[in-house]
């Protein structure tokens, strides 16, 4: 496996950490990967070394506001930067894709920027993949915590409020938590701005789930307690197509459960199965 990382910069001059994890043998397909809200790309780098001793190249960036990504941390500028920035991402690597088949992977706040994105800007890929999206939150905000937040937004836009977040939920693997508590690049809070965003975005996948009309991998634990999996079940019941496998026991980060490999292994059959779609 080759590991290379890179800087790009988006049109709005941002300067961006990217990364690429590249078979020594002739690459089959490429995953595009959306890490998830206090967090950042590296974390997945096991993941990604599965995938390439498959012969599947993976492709990440840290998000705005997170990683080594610039911008303040847990803010986003605009409520369309995510998009924008996989958009511009898929231009810088459009060459290394080689039209080899193309999968757009998201975790928890990453899924739910892939799942937005793909309803609002259309898809390319040949299959979308999420695990623990956020569609709402485990815990729903109340609406009037909205309505503040949305106040907030406008005067105080970076303005940064714990996630609430219960990183013993993560994993049931303690050196998995033990390794996010002492990552000096993971971080807890979100400014308002980023609130609005999710809380917005959210609501708009549950208004147009019928509308996703991508071949969909969703994944998520049977003890989820991090994001809301009644939004999820309800989401998959709606979409027209989909794969969803709800994983017995697991928290919310399925790919540093014990059993990951299983995971890994039930996700490249699926990708394997939606190469040619």
């Amino acid at each position: 496996m080759i590991h290379q990382t890179w800087e790009w910069t988006t049109s709005d001059q941002a300067k961006m950490f990217a990364q690429k994890w590249i078979p020594e043998k002739p690459v089959k397909a490429s995953i595009i990967l959306i890490h998830g809200f206090g967090e950042h790309s590296s974390r997945y780098a096991h993941m990604a070394e599965f995938y390439c001793d498959h012969q599947i190249q993976v492709f990440a960036f840290d998000l705005r506001g997170h990683g080594r990504s610039a911008g303040p941390r847990g803010y986003v500028p605009t409520q369309t930067t995510f998009w924008d920035d996989i958009d511009e991402f898929k231009k810088n690597i459009k060459a290394a894709l080689d039209d080899k088949p193309v999968f757009l992977y998201g975790h928890s706040m990453g899924g739910m920027i892939v799942l937005s994105y793909v309803l609002k800007r259309g898809s390319t890929f040949n299959g979308i993949i999420t695990t623990s999206p956020l569609i709402d939150t485990a815990t729903p905000m109340s609406d009037s915590t909205k309505k503040l937040a949305k106040f907030m937004d406008k005067i105080l836009p970076r303005l940064a409020i714990d996630s609430g977040l219960d990183r013993n939920f993560l994993s049931r693997d303690k050196s998995v938590v033990d390794a996010y508590n002492a990552d000096p690049f993971v971080f807890g809070k979100a400014s308002t701005r980023l609130g609005v965003f999710m809380a917005d975005t959210g609501a708009y996948i549950r208004e147009h789930a019928a509308e996703f009309k991508e071949p969909l991998l969703m994944m998520i634990g049977s003890d989820e307690r991090i994001v809301s999996k009644a939004e999820v079940d309800a989401f998959m019941k709606s979409v027209p197509h989909g794969t969803y496998k709800i994983w017995d026991g697991f928290y919310h980060e399925v790919h540093n459960e014990p059993e990951k490999d299983q995971v890994f292994k039930f996700t490249l059959d699926w990708i394997k199965d939606h190469m040619k779609s």
